[in-house]
């Protein structure tokens, strides 16, 4: 049992698993992963679709004009869509923009897909960051994102103003 460490159940099945029967269970484990995050994204959208109807019911609704204008032009967020592409969806209507971690979490609220938890706004931004990373989006400071790349800084050069002006 080279490899196998300890004694258990677990590992003496192991052992005894070829190579190509070892490997279909890594990716069955992994499918299996990939479906819990997909069903935990699921789950934070309901749980922000709650939380939503809770502050409509106690009178705490914080922009209804602005959400009901999302979900009549077809904004909101189909149900179990992950909450990255629902933030790319969000910058892409204005590309131009720099949006801030809030500027996208309260969007996300406005459109009643925001992350539930007990902190949202982290959420968001490690959403953010993931997506900056991948290079889905352009980080533009401290918290700052874009779909679109910074302009290149305006230099001026010696041919441009000279060195008297």
């Amino acid at each position: 049992m080279t490899g196998y460490h300890g004694n258990t159940p677990l590992t003496r099945f192991l052992a005894t698993q070829t190579l190509g029967e070892l490997r279909k269970m890594k990716a069955d484990a992994r499918n299996e992963i990939e479906s819990a995050h997909t069903r935990v994204q699921e789950l934070e959208a309901d749980l922000a679709r709650i939380e939503q109807a809770i502050s409509e019911k106690a009178g705490g609704r914080r922009h209804p004009s602005n959400a009901a204008k999302a979900s009549e032009n077809g904004h909101q967020s189909e149900p179990g869509r992950p909450m990255k592409e629902s933030i790319i969806q969000i910058l892409s209507e204005n590309q131009q923009a720099t949006w801030t971690t809030q500027d996208v979490y309260d969007e996300l609220l406005k459109r009643s897909i925001a992350p539930g938890g007990d902190k949202p706004l982290n959420t968001v931004g490690n959403r953010l960051t993931e997506l900056a990373k991948a290079e889905r989006i352009h980080k533009r400071g401290r918290g700052a994102y874009s779909l679109t790349p910074a302009p290149p800084e305006n230099k001026l050069s010696f041919e441009e103003g000279g060195e008297n002006g």
